[in-house]
């Protein structure tokens, strides 16, 4: 009988086996994820018509789809072409010229608004409850604190409004001092882009956006890389919420599973931002540069509106989940300096879910009553 050698045991003959077992269920594990993948990039592709809304299936694979490449999307060679959303929301004068910019005829008072959805039913709630009063609503989908404040001096000397409401969200809070919507929301990214401030002392510096208009944004996009890049290199020197694995185009936007991780990662990225900034037991972080240059933002609003005869009134939104904490952050700050104020907190507490709509919002009710109010505040302020 031929003896047994190394080359020719059963142990060696079982561990080839084995291992080459491991290697077939891997290889068929690999072939499988890749046939699932292909086929959810075919059922549920996302329209190539800017126009068509895609499907609730979609939009859910379509979530972890780099920033770059869901801009790319977006955006025409015309306005005609492109998404609606790329319209939205943009630092741009022709934009908020298409408000009033006076007291309409037979009416005694005019109310400027400043921010995001929340100051935008206030607005709304103005116009169709106060009878006696002009609105000029100046908004930008989920618009942080730095855009509404910039929107404000930007249309500073163009309007006569008798009151200036910048409203402040204590959801958002924590995206001031991003640069564009785009690196706000990662899911449904907007274009537009805004001001980034930094504290000199007990000024303020400005740091304008490369791009600035919905014309720039779409040159660099489709025909000039280098000011893409230019752009691109400024978020991230300056935009707290820019995270190149999000934000840069790569062939991870090709697979359907990986742009699932990448939502996944985009979420809890988010959330350690956010964390920086707010904790639900503590409140916001005073020690952050946020909430200082908050501060700083809040005193040089009133300032800039009280030179102009405009009676300045900062709208505190607290959203469920937030408790009163933007209240006790600016509240004392407020008072000590004299700044008119109205808080959601005495029309809507947090933890009454009832007065809250599924999306967040006010019931319309609370919109209303915080419209009276806002306005009487400006009346009370004029005649002082």
């Amino acid at each position: 009988m031929k003896p047994l050698t190394s080359s020719t045991s059963p142990f060696r003959l079982r561990r080839s086996s084995r291992w080459a077992n491991v290697a077939q269920i891997w290889g068929w594990a690999v072939l499988a994820l890749v046939g699932i993948d292909v086929g959810i990039n075919s059922l549920f592709a996302y329209p190539r018509d800017v126009k068509t809304p895609p499907s609730n299936l979609e939009l859910y694979f379509d979530y972890g789809r780099s920033t770059e490449a869901k801009l790319q999307r977006m955006f025409g060679p015309t306005p005609e072409t492109s998404a609606p959303i790329t319209g939205a929301g943009w630092l741009d004068q022709t934009q908020f010229d298409r408000e009033p910019n006076q007291v309409e005829s037979g009416k005694e008072l005019m109310v400027a608004t400043y921010g995001m959805s929340f100051s935008q039913l206030l607005g709304f709630a103005i116009a169709r409850t106060q009878d006696q009063v002009t609105v000029r609503n100046i908004r930008a989908p989920l618009a942080p604190p730095n855009w509404s404040y910039a929107a404000f001096t930007m249309d500073l000397g163009n309007h006569q409004a008798d009151g200036a409401v910048l409203t402040i969200m204590s959801q958002n809070l924590p995206m001031l001092n991003t640069m564009t919507g785009s690196t706000v929301a990662f899911d449904t990214p907007y274009p537009y882009t805004h001001p980034h401030y930094e504290l000199a002392g007990e000024d303020l510096d400005t740091i304008a956006p490369s791009l600035i208009t919905e014309t720039d944004v779409r040159q660099a996009l489709l025909d000039s890389p280098e000011q893409w890049q230019t752009f691109r290199q400024q978020l991230e020197r300056h935009d707290p919420f820019y995270d190149p694995l999000l934000f840069r185009e790569s062939w991870l936007d090709r697979s359907a599973l990986l742009r699932l991780v990448r939502r996944g990662y985009a979420q809890v990225s988010n959330q350690g931002r956010r964390n920086r900034v707010y904790q639900a037991k503590t409140g916001f972080n005073p020690e952050s540069s946020q909430v200082k240059i908050l501060e700083a933002l809040v005193r040089d609003f009133a300032q800039a509106a009280r030179s102009q005869d405009i009676v300045p009134v900062i709208y505190l939104v607290n959203n469920i989940g937030y408790q009163d904490h933007l209240d006790q952050l600016l509240i004392p700050l407020l008072e000590a300096e004299g700044i008119p104020y109205v808080s959601s907190s005495d029309f809507a507490p947090t933890d009454d879910p009832r007065l809250f709509l599924g999306d967040g919002h006010f019931l319309e009710e609370i919109d209303e009553a915080i419209a009276a109010e806002v306005v009487n505040v400006v009346r009370q302020n004029r005649q002082q």
